[in-house]
């Protein structure tokens, strides 16, 4: 069964009757990687959290390196520690209008569902998301996605491969990235 606190936060979203707003930005690529972005996680991860919860930003303490970018972990008042770790991660070659991520992370949940002292809730989680943008103004202002984020109870497959596996839960969202001047 889907853990609660994640449910209550899915219900909560699908509530919203207005499209939830939050500032998002991304990091440049060092120069050895090529040219490119990433998006700085924490700072997204902390914005998101306290836009879909109405938790105030202050009590989300969110970490992230970019020189580690697989692991995310979030504090959360009230003492609960939720740390993402991606485990796959693979993108499709960008066209001149889209492009595709695919993410699979191990999900360890300790205290959101008040059990500070529990042993924590491990989860995976594959998020898939699909950007496309209008490619004939010289600056792109404007990037649509859609994203698929589903939760899998790992002890259903016994911590094997996910493949076929069915999810807990699923949550489908429509993105808009815009360009702040």
């Amino acid at each position: 069964a889907a853990p609660a606190k994640l449910l209550e936060a899915a219900q909560q979203e699908l509530k919203q009757a207005i499209p939830v707003t939050y500032e998002a930005r991304f990091v440049q690529i060092a120069e050895s990687e090529g040219q490119g972005a990433i998006a700085d996680r924490a700072f997204n991860a902390a914005r998101r959290q306290a836009a879909l919860t109405s938790v105030p930003l202050n009590d989300i303490d969110a970490r992230w390196d970019p020189a580690n970018p697989n692991i995310l972990t979030l504090a959360l008042a009230g003492g609960a520690l939720v740390e993402y770790k991606v485990t796959k991660r693979s993108f499709e070659a960008p066209s001149s209008s889209t492009f595709g991520t695919s993410e699979y992370s191990r999900v360890a949940d300790a205290g959101s569902a008040g059990l500070i002292s529990g042993v924590p809730l491990i989860m995976a989680q594959r998020q898939q998301v699909r950007y496309k943008w209008d490619s004939t103004p010289l600056q792109v202002d404007r990037i649509d996605a859609l994203e698929l984020e589903q939760m899998f109870d790992p002890t259903a497959t016994g911590f094997a491969d996910l493949a076929g596996a069915t999810p807990v839960f699923t949550t489908k969202a429509r993105l808009t990235l815009t360009r702040i001047s």
